[in-house]
């Protein structure tokens, strides 16, 4: 056994209760735990019990936890041991950065070993978090003298946590937006997952509008030369992992430089002096501290050794976490020198925990890289809403299926060119400085050679012009980055590659006001709503010192081109939504567009037919017309108007001022009133080259340049919209349109 705590390293939990392995076994456990000679024991968890390993046994132990930094839980109950152990472990707890917790129930242990233990705990700042399980007998004592311990290191902790943020004025965010384009199939969803360390989902659909992932960090692995790659578990916000980061290393700066006096003025809250009855500036703020050393009330039992007077069947169970403390009067006021201890009190609870807990998240100097990874749909029908949260700030993935670019189909072999490149031009329109990767996916079906043929076939089209206002990536002498998802080759080049275009972006290195950071961790708190109006994000910006107005929309402009929130500007009653719910925003604007054969569509068709819409929902999908009751059908429990509002003005839908087919519009009800939907569009021929002499035309041909995805449907928006005006005001003097996804005859 003694061979496999040393040499195996997966062995991390051992359990040799009720073996008697006596002092002698607890002697080899001993040196083998202790690291050095070639030892690096794993084993974090050990239990004990009930071996008879009296005093002299658990004195080897001890001697190990001084050096060794793994073992975390060790077990020793029922083992005869004294207050000559106690003094042993705590000995050993002075040294220890690892341990967390001991039992030691059922053990003669006596006043003089509670307390070499307790002071220990108190000396050793990463025993923060400890569990200590003792006898009951000592349970009054114990929980008085940890309580006050708690009280103090709570005290320690947001001192440290506000004297970090107050000399906090801009910092370093490290924030990005990820955006995953492509044509339908190409494997964006999986590379997305293969770049998040998830295992590939062979059920998996076809994405639908847009898919948000939750915020995906960058953070160190156990390959020194690699990051790790994964999506954000904690519940912890951008805030949080700022000021606590922050705040722990100023609590260790104040640990290694506070002197005996300066301690006990916070530990006693005197001068300097334990016995001080107060004064101090901190004393004030600590009116509801116990002393960390009460007086003992004496005791018959308290000092008694002897086994049968000290021990009982119910343990004490001390963990400094689940310490009951009084609730406190919460009132958030601001961010920098205005946050207040109730602040804290607040987001965390129990304070200490945060603070203590996690060693390995105390650096402030290395800080995580984190992505919002935006996954666009390669439906068509979808690119009509895609622009308008094609940001310039952020990393463009361009996704293509290296299989098709080599198809001898010329029909595959041209769509698969048309979309790579329509990507292409799609990005450089609305990013041109934007870092853009190119990524093959399917390396498993093609040879070195054919990735060779496919470089060259990109070259080849960038070359042609789509280069120019772009700034592409390379990888070394190619052009793009062959991966394969199932495997997972190549997608870690993909990863160093946006992590040094990230490192090297001026937008996401700067530093940012960390009241914005608050304000926005003000904004995102609000769950139950998915956005805001604008006088409610004002009112949240200036409890955060943020007063003006140009300011404010500096702020929510950063935060949408980095996916955070959604914010147009482009019109007055767009400015005045802030969707803090982004996800929610893009599906309900992508409720309209048909969806093919995915399952959960279908289960909307069946719903469509037993509410009797399924008929509206055929007109729309021939006739591109929906009906308010079908939009409401949709948008249940979604704020319909408000839909209707952000549609409207982002031109996506218009009213349709025209007979239904079959029938009259209803102009004065608002129910029966019919809305153009312009991306259920077919795509048929409507123009005619024979005019009416009668009529001035104007036709716009964009058939021999590039009109980018959207904007032809939000011309037809614009021309509806006016031409539906002119037919209801001037009694049917002009005729419906002639529509079709590609071309339309409008009369105005």
């Amino acid at each position: 056994m003694s061979r496999a705590i040393v040499l195996s390293k997966s062995l991390t939990s051992l359990n040799l209760s009720k073996n008697d392995i006596t002092e002698i076994g607890a002697k080899i456990l001993g040196l083998v735990l202790e690291p050095g000679n070639g030892n690096s024991p794993m084993l974090k968890k050990l239990m004990l019990a009930n071996n008879n390993i009296k005093d002299k046994g658990a004195k080897h132990i001890a001697k190990a936890l001084e050096y060794n930094q793994v073992l975390s839980h060790l077990d020793l109950r029922g083992n005869n041991l004294r207050d000559e152990s106690a003094k042993s472990f705590a000995d050993a707890l002075l040294k220890n950065g690892a341990m967390v917790s001991i039992n030691l129930f059922e053990n003669p242990i006596g006043i003089n070993g509670v307390n070499s233990l307790l002071h220990a705990i108190e000396e050793n700042p990463k025993s923060a978090m400890f569990d200590l399980k003792l006898n009951d007998i000592h349970k009054e004592t114990i929980g008085n003298k940890m309580s006050a311990l708690h009280q103090v290191r709570e005290k320690l902790a947001k001192q440290a946590i506000l004297s970090a943020v107050a000399s906090l004025d801009r910092v370093h965010w490290s924030r990005s937006k990820l955006m995953v384009v492509g044509k339908e199939g190409s494997g964006k969803t999986t590379l997305v997952r293969s770049m998040t360390g998830e295992a590939i989902d062979p059920t998996s659909e076809a994405t639908i509008g847009l898919e948000i992932l939750s915020s995906v960090i960058v953070e160190s692995s156990e390959d020194p030369s690699a990051l790790s790659w994964k999506r954000k578990t904690k519940s912890t916000t951008d805030l949080d992992d700022i000021i606590l980061p922050a705040g722990r290393v100023e609590l260790k700066k104040k640990q290694g430089r506070m002197s005996a006096n300066e301690y006990a003025e916070v530990r006693y809250g005197g001068n300097g002096d334990a016995e001080s009855a107060g004064g101090s500036e901190i004393q004030n703020s600590l009116d509801d501290f116990a002393l960390l050393y009460p007086p003992s009330t004496p005791s018959s039992n308290v000092g008694d050794t002897t086994e049968e007077s000290s021990t009982s069947r119910t343990p004490v169970i001390l963990n400094q976490s689940t310490i009951e403390r009084p609730k406190r009067e919460i009132t958030l006021d601001t961010i920098g020198s205005a946050l207040t201890e109730n602040d804290l009190d607040r987001r965390y609870g129990d304070i200490v925990a945060e603070m203590y807990a996690d060693d390995t998240e105390s650096s402030a100097d290395a800080p995580v890289q984190s992505f919002k990874i935006w996954e666009y749909a390669g439906n068509p029908a979808f690119h009509s809403v895609h622009h308008l949260f094609m940001t310039q700030m952020g990393i463009y993935l361009i996704v293509f299926d290296m299989t098709e670019l080599l198809s001898e189909d010329e029909n595959v072999l041209f769509e698969a060119k048309a979309s790579l490149f329509n990507w292409i031009k799609m990005v450089r329109l609305h990013a041109p400085e934007a870092p853009v990767l190119l990524i093959g996916t399917k390396l498993d079906l093609v040879g070195d050679m054919d990735v060779l043929q496919i470089n060259s076939i990109v070259e080849d089209e960038l070359d042609a012009g789509s280069r120019a206002g772009f700034s592409l990536i390379e990888n070394g002498e190619l052009c793009f980055y062959p991966v394969d998802n199932i495997t997972k080759f190549g997608v870690s080049a993909v990863q160093n590659a946006v992590e040094k275009c990230v490192v090297e972006r001026s937008d996401v290195t700067k530093d940012i006001p960390l009241r914005w950071i608050a304000c926005l961790d003000m904004m995102l708190s609000d769950k139950p709503r998915s956005y805001l109006r604008m006088e409610d994000v004002r009112g949240m910006a200036a409890r955060c010192n943020i007063n003006k107005d140009a300011e404010v929309q500096e702020m929510l402009g950063l935060f949408h081109q980095l996916g955070m929130i959604v914010h147009f500007g482009a019109t007055g009653a767009l400015r005045d939504i802030v969707t803090i719910n982004p996800q929610w925003l893009t599906d309900n604007m992508c409720k309209l567009i048909p969806k093919g054969h995915n399952s959960s569509w279908q289960k909307t068709l069946k719903e469509l037919k037993r509410v009797e819409l399924l008929q509206e929902w055929q007109n729309l999908t021939e006739t591109a017309v929906a009906s308010r009751n079908l939009l409401d059908f949709f948008w249940v429990g979604n704020d319909a108007d408000l839909m209707l509002e952000v549609l409207q003005q982002t031109m996506i839908i218009c009213k349709w001022g025209f007979p239904k087919a079959g029938g009259e519009a209803q102009e004065n009800d608002v129910n029966s009133q019919l809305y153009f939907v312009p991306s259920a569009l077919q795509d048929v021929q409507v123009v005619s080259e024979e005019g009416n002499g009668e009529l001035s035309r104007c036709k716009l041909d964009f058939s021999e340049s590039f009109l980018p995805d959207g904007v032809f449907e939000r011309l037809m928006c614009l021309c509806v919209a006016y031409s539906g005006m002119v037919h209801s005001t001037e009694k049917n003097s002009i005729p419906s349109p002639i529509l079709g996804s590609s071309q339309a005859k409008i009369w105005l």
